[in-house]
């Protein structure tokens, strides 16, 4: 079965990178919450049967979002998200009703400049801020993904430690970014 964190990874890298793409060999209904995030925030997404394409990089708006057990927007997504809100107009919410307290990824994306409030298990993204490469750390898998993602929107040089928490659900990710373009070194 594929990986619907994958899946959603891939997709938020190529919505951050202002790029358009496919993800093949896929199930979209397992990341239709994601979609449906996407779709409310001005993101072009057409779904097939088996695969997911993003169309358009404007985000006209910022968007709430709460995760759920599955079949709801998965909590993994929720750090991935917070960098898909920093190049959203306005404020967007995020809360985690899963994991109420897996927000490390938001002091990590505030060394970028990013503006985030925390309040119970609840973010406030302000979108389109000033952001500057910086060095960070993510903590874990889906903390990596989101300083990734948000490097490749800011598009200045960033230093992420702990990209070796990756390799426990995303083989050759960094690899498969930089085959659409990227250019990430790993040291």
């Amino acid at each position: 079965m594929p990986d619907r964190l994958e899946a959603a990874a891939l997709i938020m890298a190529i919505v951050m990178s202002g790029g358009e793409g496919t993800i093949a060999k896929t199930i979209p209904e397992h990341n239709g919450p994601l979609i449906d995030v996407l779709r409310h925030a001005g993101i072009e997404v057409e779904v097939y049967e088996d695969s997911i394409s993003i169309k358009t990089q404007t985000c006209h708006t910022g968007f709430t979002a709460e995760t759920r057990p599955f079949p709801g927007l998965a909590t993994d997504v929720q750090p991935i998200l917070t960098s898909f809100a920093l190049r959203c107009p306005g404020i967007s919410k995020i809360t985690d009703t899963v994991h109420k307290e897996r927000f490390t990824h938001a002091e990590e994306l505030k060394k970028l400049g990013a503006s985030i409030d925390k309040i119970d298990n609840s973010i406030y993204i302000s979108g389109l801020k000033t952001l500057h490469g910086s060095s960070v750390k993510g903590g874990d898998i889906r903390s990596v993904v989101s300083l990734i993602n948000a490097a490749l929107y800011i598009n200045d040089t960033t230093i992420i430690y702990g990209v070796d928490h990756l390799n426990r659900g995303h083989s050759r990710f960094v690899e498969k970014l930089n085959a659409l373009g990227a250019n990430i070194v790993v040291k």
